[in-house]
């Protein structure tokens, strides 16, 4: 990913790394998903990497900071009580049962968790 008698790779070259996780992209092909589905930001946006990354003025959805990138499971696995591949997902199951464990659809209302009694009717734990 370097240009014609460069040394070091460009700023866009980072967009070619692999995948921290690779387990994960065994069910996530990113030929057929792409990366903005899980991360946002705008992945039909080359020019620029603000653009790319969502980061200006017409662009509703940038990209997640690092810390919060699996809030893009959410986009396909809200209804799904136990989310990992590998790493990926620990923090958002954690937080499923801790909604769930905590009766926090009491006051929090989220779709999936409080149809009929109000609460998850399985253990998120043994999924």
């Amino acid at each position: 990913m370097t240009g014609k008698g460069e040394k070091h790779p460009d700023e866009y070259a980072r967009a070619f790394t692999s995948h921290p996780d690779p387990e994960l992209l065994s069910t996530h092909d990113p030929d057929k998903f792409g990366c903005s589905p899980c991360h946002q930001g705008n992945g039909r946006a080359t020019t620029s990497v603000e653009k790319a990354h969502g980061n200006y003025e017409h662009w509703l959805w940038p990209l997640f900071p690092k810390q919060n990138a699996e809030a893009g499971c959410q986009t396909c696995h809200a209804a799904d009580m136990h989310l990992m591949v590998g790493s990926v997902g620990e923090h958002i199951s954690d937080g499923k049962f801790l909604y769930a464990s905590a009766d926090a659809w009491a006051c929090h209302r989220y779709e999936g968790y409080d149809k009929g009694t109000g609460r998850a009717d399985v253990d998120l734990r043994s999924k």
